[in-house]
């Protein structure tokens, strides 16, 4: 979900850590004069550990740990603040931070394999949109993730969600966005197995809206770009949760099925897809409302009309082609607004089905009537 939040900062890696690293660099055996390393690039070296660990230091150390890698690449200082700022979860686009980091440690999870993961993660979901050119070309996202949902309710103020993905600052003119994904780690993963399926699920979804604002100038409809993250989620996040006895995919599409009374009627239909999100409400609602969204997306990548198919793919060209259209028009950037998810599913409808939006309507309902299951 996404949801404007303020910035938080949380502390770095412990400072023996650090020291430790760096007492290996300055203390251990060189393979000969071009590895022996330069003043200049210790000194950054020291600097930007320093900083890396401190309280409100965490960003500049970055940045100075990232300037010597950039300015001293083959010295073996380079090598060294690589290590350490994957260490601390720092990656290329990725940065983890973790709240409290002792709890995490005691269920088996670093930073450095947090941010392994959201690599691998980030790199799957990439494939979809690689012929599409990205709205913003410079882009970062952090994972902040909790020990628990009370910390995450007093930092976040959010109360009805399981975490969420904010635009932390967006710029137009330099095409740079920052974002972040704020979660915590639920009860109901009171298994080793089911905390990784819960991560795991998480990073699908939320690194879709990352895509999904990168690519697409954060200008799709909630329906549906709720959608196209349950339906990521759902895709790659195979395992079966013990505690709902179901994959992903199996909650979400029974979640659907159950919600189906919601849009059985056409005007119901037309009422959600302008409907606060859960329908304005929590709890089994909200599931539902997700579930529904689900389906939208679910249908044109497997549905028909008049046997006519689309694809996933066919979805996501749709809206880079309205993404190019904003990098011309100037204007339409400084008046940037959703588009109405009424007149994107009846655009939908025509260019994909050669239908209207009853038509579509009639067949989602019968899709999601043969293919999906209550649990």
């Amino acid at each position: 979900m996404i949801v404007r939040a303020r910035r938080r900062r949380i502390v770095g890696a412990t400072v023996g850590l650090v020291v430790a690293v760096l007492g290996l660099l300055l203390l251990g055996p060189t393979a000969g004069a071009q590895d022996k390393p330069s003043k200049e690039a210790l000194r950054e070296l020291r600097v930007g550990a320093k900083l890396l660990t401190s309280k409100r230091g965490r960003d500049r150390g970055i940045a100075t740990l990232r300037g010597l890698i950039e300015k001293h690449p083959l010295e073996p200082a380079a090598k060294k603040a690589r290590e350490i700022l994957r260490q601390n979860g720092i990656g290329d686009i990725i940065r983890v931070r973790l709240i409290d980091k002792k709890v995490f440690k005691r269920f088996g999870y670093s930073e450095e394999q947090l941010l392994e993961l959201g690599e691998k993660v980030l790199k799957t979901l990439e494939d979809y949109f690689k012929k599409l050119e990205p709205y913003y070309r410079e882009r970062s996202l952090d994972l902040v993730f909790y020990d628990s949902q009370a910390r995450y309710r007093k930092e976040t103020g959010n109360i009805h969600y399981g975490g969420h993905f904010e635009v932390r600052q967006a710029k137009d003119k330099e095409r740079s966005l920052e974002g972040e994904v704020v979660w915590y780690l639920p009860q109901q993963a009171g298994t080793p197995k089911d905390r990784l399926t819960t991560i795991t699920s998480t990073l699908y979804h939320e690194t879709a809206h990352f895509l999904s604002a990168i690519h697409f100038a954060r200008t799709v409809p909630h329906p549906i770009e709720e959608g196209l993250a349950k339906f990521f989620e759902s895709r790659h996040s195979t395992e079966y949760y013990q505690a709902y006895r179901a994959t992903p995919r199996q909650y979400t599409e029974s979640s659907a099925r159950n919600g189906l009374n919601a849009i059985a009627k056409y005007d119901d239909f037309v009422a959600f897809l302008g409907a606060e999100r859960g329908f304005g409400q929590a709890g089994r609602m909200l599931d539902r409302w997700y579930g529904i969204c689900y389906a939208l997306v679910d249908f044109v990548d497997r549905g028909e009309i008049d046997g006519r198919k689309a694809s996933i793919n066919d979805l996501l060209a749709k809206f880079g082609e309205r993404t190019k259209a904003l990098k011309k028009d100037r204007a339409s950037r400084s008046q940037r607004a959703q588009l109405s998810c009424f007149v994107l599913m009846t655009g939908l409808a025509r260019d994909l089905y050669g239908a209207d939006l009853k038509k579509l309507h009639a067949a989602l309902v019968e899709f999601m009537l043969k293919e999906y299951k209550r649990l």
